[in-house]
């Protein structure tokens, strides 16, 4: 346990809403004994505590909603919700992505074609993210110093996000939603080159999707949301939206990733990072798992109203990670958050 209470010294309403937002985190683990006092030092910058966050002691708590009878969510996708279409470019790029014919110039010339996708990514691999000791200026050079499978799954998550900039979701604040996605990724990422994994960009953008499924869900069915959102007021959302819906977030994305032709190794990682057993299996899940956690201790929560989540220790313990890199990692995400998200957050920068 902590030698004096944690954040002690915070102004009252932070203190008060950071210990509530504790409430279900096993802070005796060893990795969030670390993450805590993080959190803590970073509270005024990051902890976005806003009026009505949570709410007073003294306020009555939701009546607990009716139930609803599953829903399915192949009908969603199939027939309940216009859901956005894939832009034409990430279509061409999956195809390239599937043909063993495909060159390197073929990928540049797709993503060029979509000018807007194009200068997007050049601003990611010039910003600190890379940090590349020279300027980036075209496309062409960028799929030969980042990769090609790299720069093409970069353009894959970056047009997704594009597709997603609605505001008045059951009045989600995407930007803060897309904040805490950001914040997953790049922690995701920062994870895999610890550990000298392949191809860390594709755990970015799957860290960046990972939460996907739920805008999708609240815009298709906003009575089964607010149920959620209800259920969730003393309790954790995901487990909430798996009563409210019958499903959650990681199933909804990882299907809609799967129905636009998304990789595999994405699929898997979003599908899982809310199941400690597979992503024992799936160590790109278990990263996320690792990163999510992490990214809301340090007061990076995609909504309001949230609780951190509890740390599996065997999924942190599949992975050969120090409280030092905790650290190192958490200094890195201060240093380019910020600036990441005026790069990518839909209607901003």
């Amino acid at each position: 346990m902590f030698d004096s209470p944690p954040c002690a010294d915070l102004p009252e309403l932070a203190l008060a809403t950071f210990q509530e937002r504790l409430r279900f985190a096993n802070i005796e683990h060893p990795a969030m004994q670390a993450l805590v006092p993080l959190a803590c030092a970073r509270a005024e910058q990051c902890m976005a505590v806003r009026p009505g966050d949570f709410p007073d002691p003294g306020e009555a708590t939701p009546e607990t909603p009716k139930p609803f009878p599953p829903v399915d969510p192949v009908r969603i996708l199939q027939q309940e919700v216009a859901l956005p279409s894939l832009p034409q470019v990430v279509v061409e790029l999956q195809e390239h992505i599937n043909s063993e014919s495909s060159s390197a110039e073929d990928m540049g010339e797709v993503i060029s074609r979509d000018v807007g996708l194009a200068a997007a990514l050049l601003r990611m691999v010039n910003s600190a993210f890379f940090a590349f000791p020279s300027q980036i200026e075209t496309i062409s050079r960028a799929v030969t110093v980042v990769g090609t499978k790299q720069l093409t799954t970069l353009a894959l998550g970056a047009s997704v996000m594009g597709m997603f900039k609605k505001t008045d979701i059951l009045d989600m604040d995407m930007e803060r939603f897309w904040r805490h996605s950001i914040a997953c990724g790049i922690i995701a990422r920062a994870i895999a080159q610890r550990l000298k994994l392949e191809e860390p960009e594709r755990y970015f953008v799957a860290g960046l999707l990972h939460d996907l499924g739920r805008p999708a869900m609240f815009a298709a069915h906003p009575d089964r949301a607010q149920a959620a959102l209800a259920l969730a007021h003393s309790g954790l959302l995901t487990p909430s939206e798996q009563t409210a819906f019958g499903f959650d977030h990681a199933r909804f994305g990882s299907m809609l990733l799967r129905k636009w032709n998304f990789p595999f190794f994405i699929v898997m990682g979003v599908l899982h990072h809310h199941n400690p057993e597979k992503a024992l299996e799936h160590p790109q899940a278990a990263i996320i798992h690792v990163a999510d956690v992490m990214a809301q201790t340090l007061g990076h929560g995609a909504t309001a109203h949230f609780h951190i989540p509890p740390l599996d220790n065997a999924v942190y313990d599949s992975l050969p990670l120090t409280t030092d890199m905790l650290t190192t990692i958490t200094e890195e995400l201060d240093e380019i958050l910020d600036a990441f998200c005026s790069l990518l957050v839909p209607g901003k920068g």
